[in-house]
């Protein structure tokens, strides 16, 4: 596998051409790729249309075509942290990859979901947003993402705030556990609940190092999100 990448400047000629093709989706883009990126592109076409013929849109199709991408490439020996988080490699894949894909999603009006923004590119928020939800395998994780509680606002929140030191991935999926799995006294606005709760989580590494509490990360995320929900502000009744 030949890893492919896209400057800033070629993929505003890319995202500038895309924009000018009236029929965007009959283009042929297997000229342009070698045979690894061919097979990636059969195996996610396939996926995500079978699940918008299932009737999937908006977070349902979203986070079900998450948990496919990721598992797909989570399996590859050549995907690493450092490729992961390579907003240029991800900016090949929006644009000559699967342009035709987030397309379908996006349209052609919002650069950022191509490469203009890095954390919205949409194949790097697919990839991310299970990576930071993950609990050790598909069946676990999905119960996280299909949770009433969880939704587009989720996605946002979860992946584009990276803290000032990084992203503490194992904070993150213990709090996307308790966060799905805490149970208030009262009924919530989640969508507020689950900035709060990150607000907060990266608010309070820069005093408290999440590694050095007692109970780890995990703990410190069960306590952040504990005290969120205590905070009678993100109830929608009293």
């Amino acid at each position: 596998m030949i890893i492919q990448t896209l400057s800033r400047s070629q993929s505003k000629d890319a995202f500038e051409r895309i924009q000018e093709n009236s029929d965007f989706t009959s283009i042929d883009w297997s000229n342009r790729l070698d045979s690894d990126y061919l097979v990636i592109i059969n195996y996610l076409v396939e996926k995500y249309f079978e699940l918008k013929q299932s009737g999937y849109k908006d977070y349902q199709l979203d986070y079900r075509f998450s948990l496919l991408f990721y598992d797909y490439f989570h399996q590859k020996e050549w995907m690493t942290d450092r490729i992961a988080a390579d907003y240029e490699f991800w900016s090949y894949f929006a644009l000559i990859v699967i342009p035709d894909l987030v397309f379908d999603r996006f349209g052609a009006d919002d650069d950022k979901h191509y490469y203009a923004k890095g954390l919205r590119i949409w194949p790097y928020t697919l990839y991310w947003y299970t990576h930071l939800a993950w609990q050790g395998n598909v069946e676990s994780t999905n119960k996280i993402l299909s949770s009433s509680r969880c939704c587009s606002d989720t996605i946002l929140n979860l992946v584009e705030r990276p803290g000032r030191n990084g992203t503490y991935i194992s904070m993150y999926r213990s709090i996307m556990f308790y966060f799905v799995n805490c149970n208030p006294t009262k009924e919530v606005d989640n969508i507020k609940l689950f900035r709060s709760i990150m607000k907060l989580a990266l608010a309070k590494p820069l005093v408290i190092d999440p590694d050095l509490c007692s109970g780890g990360p995990s703990e410190y995320a069960k306590e952040i999100v504990q005290e969120c929900v205590d905070k009678i502000d993100f109830t929608l009744k009293e």
